[in-house]
């Protein structure tokens, strides 16, 4: 297993009594979520394909989204990877789930892999299970129903990718759930909300606009990571996230020339809110400490030419490559002037003594720091001088000394690059990333991909963040703008390590 003023009162307002009210109805989420590919063939239930990664999907959406409100102490998964998901350690789960949670959490549990009827009755079917006509070997849904009732927790949404071994085991799981049959479930049982992938004589399908989940569980985690059309007024409620996911659901199955329809029952005294995206829930302000930060890099660049720098060049029957290495042999010279300035106004500027600056080349190193011009060809004869300032710690912790720093270079940074100290899972980054506000641009997971947040641009890169379109007196220092820090820093607030 792996773990992600009252109403009535005088003086308080229509809109503190609207928050008061959203923040009792959006406790602290506690999720277990269980994904089993692997079963005996002999059992007579075939192999499956994606509901791990359905389950470890839904675990890092809860742990990573932060509109979700879930304690990412307590989001875990168990699937066919890791501890083997038996009936007893399932149940054990569920147990623990249910007794560690308060009358103000939330429970969430959700399950991909085998569901089973005998007679009237639904099981969902351990990896242990060696038949299929003993309910002694299976898991009664009414039971799980029964554990998680008798928690003190206020709100219980079961969200069920339930299949039985179809005939074509690549695309299809035939369901055995409907709104009709789980109605039967909730006749005893309050504050709890049941979904399911499809209908009781319907085929679930595993064919996907993403391969590595089901189509159920794709949308569902569309709606989880905040998508529009999931939300009422900027709200994802239970309502509005069945909604968005059966009707995307339904149309997409259409299209695949079959029918499936999720079915929702609900027995809920008041709303039942899956997550608030009604703002930022994001820091305000940008600091450094507590981030996986390694270095911080600003990069600017500017046209050059092969002829800036050797000038008597006569012949253009080099490689290019060859001629690019000749400009960054010489541009210590060429830049000498340049160079010195910047040395003499960083001692001057920063205290820095002499002693502690080295020259090389274009290079100059400083303590904890360094800055750099290099030559980059994007043709035989031209390309760019690109220039970069790179500072780690302690700089990270005195972002007005940087900006101290580059005003001594001379620089107005195009770019901020963040260097990580680990690498990020980015399939699990991504959706955290679009939950705060940023619009994809380009995937290729992965290896990276970009996103725009209206005129500021993300590429982000498993140990590599880079920023465009912030200056940097934007979010460094005492007179940064706020808004424009909070962008960085919700970014990095999802890179914090596991």
């Amino acid at each position: 297993m792996t773990t992600k003023k009252s109403e009535g009162k005088p003086g308080i307002t229509t809109t503190a009594r609207k928050v008061e009210l959203t923040r009792r109805s959006h406790g602290l989420a506690h999720l277990l979520a269980i994904g089993i590919n692997d079963y005996d063939p002999g059992s007579g239930f075939s192999l499956l394909r994606v509901c791990v990664n359905d389950a470890l999907t839904v675990r890092d959406l809860f742990h990573d989204i932060e509109q979700l409100n879930a304690d990412k102490q307590k989001c875990a998964a168990l699937t066919s990877k890791g501890n083997i998901p038996s009936k007893g350690v399932i149940l054990k789960l569920v147990n623990e789930l249910a007794a560690d949670a308060s009358e103000e959490n939330r429970l969430i549990f959700y399950y991909s892999g085998h569901g089973h009827r005998i007679k009237d009755d639904f099981y969902l079917v351990p990896q242990d299970a060696h038949a299929s006509d003993d309910p002694d070997v299976l898991i009664s849904f009414s039971k799980i129903l029964n554990i998680l009732n008798a928690s003190p927790a206020k709100q219980k949404v079961v969200i069920v990718d339930a299949c039985l071994s179809g005939t074509d085991t690549r695309h299809l799981k035939a369901a055995t759930l409907s709104a009709k049959f789980l109605a039967g479930y909730l006749a005893t049982t309050t504050g709890t909300a049941i979904l399911s992938s499809c209908g009781i004589d319907e085929d679930s399908t595993t064919q996907s606009p993403n391969p590595r989940l089901s189509l159920f569980t794709h949308y569902l985690c569309e709606a989880l990571s905040g998508a529009s059309e999931a939300l009422d007024k900027s709200y994802l409620t239970i309502h509005s996230m069945y909604s968005y996911v059966s009707r995307q659901v339904r149309q997409r199955a259409k299209s695949y020339h079959r029918n499936q329809n999720p079915a929702l029952s609900n027995k809920v005294q008041g709303m039942m809110l899956i997550g608030d995206f009604t703002g930022s829930l994001i820091p305000s302000s940008l600091s450094f400490d507590g981030y996986p930060v390694r270095s911080l890099d600003f990069v600017e660049t500017s046209p050059g030419h092969v002829k800036d720098v050797l000038t008597n060049i006569k012949r253009w029957g080099y490689s290019q490559e060859y001629l690019a290495d000749r400009v960054n042999e010489n541009l210590g010279e060429y830049f000498s002037e340049e160079i010195s300035r910047r040395v003499a106004r960083l001692a001057q500027d920063l205290q820095i003594p002499f002693g502690e600056i080295a020259v090389e080349s274009s290079s100059i190193e400083f303590p904890d720091g360094e800055y750099s011009i290099a030559y980059e060809s994007r043709d035989l004869k031209s390309g760019v001088y690109r220039v970069a300032a790179s500072f780690r710690k302690p700089w990270l912790e005195h972002p007005e000394r940087m900006l101290i720093a580059l005003r001594a270079f001379e620089m107005q940074p195009e770019q901020m690059v963040i260097e990580l100290n680990h690498k990020q899972n980015l399939a699990s980054v991504s959706a955290a990333v679009r939950a705060r506000g940023w619009k994809f641009k380009s995937v290729r997971l992965p290896e990276e991909f970009t996103a725009e947040h209206g005129l500021y641009r993300l590429r982000c890169e498993p140990s590599t963040l880079t920023f465009s379109g912030f200056m940097p007196k934007e979010i460094l220092g005492d007179e940064a703008d706020s808004l424009k820090q909070s962008l960085v820093a919700g970014v990095l607030d999802i890179m914090i390590e596991r």
